[in-house]
C-alpha cells in the first residue's frame, strides 16, 4: 500500500488488483491488471506509478492507476516490492537480487545482494542511500544506489518483509 498525500493512495492484491482511494481510503475502486499476484506499488506523484508482482511482473501507470502497461523487468523472480526516488530512478526488490532503473522502467540491471540475502522489502532515501529487508532477519544496506550491498543486520528467525526510513 502507498500514499503519495492524505487522501490518494494504492493497493495491490494476490488476485492481480490494484486498489485506489481517492478520499483517504473511506472507499477504494479496483480493477484486474493482471491473472498473477502483485506484492508492491509505489506511486511518485498522484499520476505516476509501478507495481510488481509474481513471475517478474512489472507494470507503469502514467495516469494515477486507471490504466496500466507493462515494462519488462528481466527478471522471473517473484517481485515484492518497489520503490521510486523520482519518475527516473527507481528499485525492486527480487529474491537474492535488487533491481534499478534510471530510465523509468523502460530498462533494468541487477545487482547482488550479500550471499544467503533474499530481498522482501526495500526503501531509499534519494538516489543513493537505501536498504533491502528479506527472509531471515536480514537488511543490507547500500550507498551507491544499489549497486553494491553490505549486511547491516543478520538476526536470523523470521522474514522481515518491510523497511522504512525517515529523513530525520
Amino acid at each position: 500500500m502507498y500514499f503519495v498525500d492524505a487522501q490518494r493512495g494504492w493497493a495491490c492484491t494476490d488476485s492481480g488488483r490494484v486498489l485506489r482511494t481517492t478520499n483517504g481510503g473511506s472507499t477504494w475502486t479496483g480493477q484486474t491488471v493482471v491473472a498473477a499476484a502483485l506484492h508492491g506499488v509505489h506511486f511518485v506523484d498522484a499520476f505516476q506509478g509501478w507495481a510488481v508482482g509474481a513471475g517478474g511482473r512489472v507494470l507503469a501507470s502514467t495516469d494515477g492507476g486507471a490504466t496500466w502497461q507493462p515494462q519488462v523487468s528481466g527478471s522471473g523472480a517473484d517481485l515484492t516490492a518497489v520503490e521510486f526516488a523520482n519518475a527516473s530512478t527507481g528499485w525492486i526488490a527480487a529474491g537474492p537480487a535488487v533491481l534499478r532503473t534510471l530510465d523509468g522502467g523502460a530498462s533494468w540491471q541487477g545487482f547482488a545482494l550479500p550471499a544467503g540475502v533474499h530481498a522482501l522489502g526495500l526503501d531509499f532515501l534519494g538516489t543513493s542511500l537505501g536498504w533491502a529487508a528479506g527472509q531471515g532477519g536480514s537488511v543490507v544496506r547500500t550507498t551507491d544506489g544499489g549497486q553494491t550491498w553490505s549486511v547491516s543486520l543478520a538476526a536470523g528467525g523470521a522474514a522481515l518483509r518491510g523497511v522504512t526510513m525517515g529523513d530525520a
